[in-house]
C-alpha cells in the first residue's frame, strides 16, 4: 500500500515527469486510457492513444502518456 500511495499522492511521479531522464522508471498509478492523440506537438499522433495518469479520480491529471498501437500496452488494451 506504501509504494502506490508515496507514487501519486507522495510526488514519485510528479516528479520523474519533470525531469529528463534516460532511465525507464515504473509506478502504480490510475490510468485513463483514450483511444486519440490531439496534441500536435507528438510525433506522428494518428497512431498514439493517450494515457491520462492520475493520483486520485477526477478531472486533475499528472501527466499524459503516449503509447503506440503495437506497443505490449496497446495490444493489452485492446484485448479488453
Amino acid at each position: 500500500m506504501a509504494d502506490p500511495f508515496l507514487d501519486l499522492f507522495g510526488g514519485r511521479l510528479l516528479a520523474y515527469t519533470n525531469q529528463r531522464s534516460a532511465q525507464a522508471g515504473t509506478f502504480q498509478v490510475i490510468a485513463w486510457a483514450g483511444a486519440f492523440c490531439n496534441e500536435e506537438h507528438v510525433p506522428n499522433r494518428g497512431n498514439k492513444p493517450t494515457l491520462r495518469l492520475m493520483a486520485r479520480d477526477g478531472p486533475q491529471e499528472i501527466c499524459h502518456a503516449y503509447f503506440c498501437r503495437f506497443s505490449k500496452i496497446g495490444k493489452m488494451l485492446k484485448n479488453d
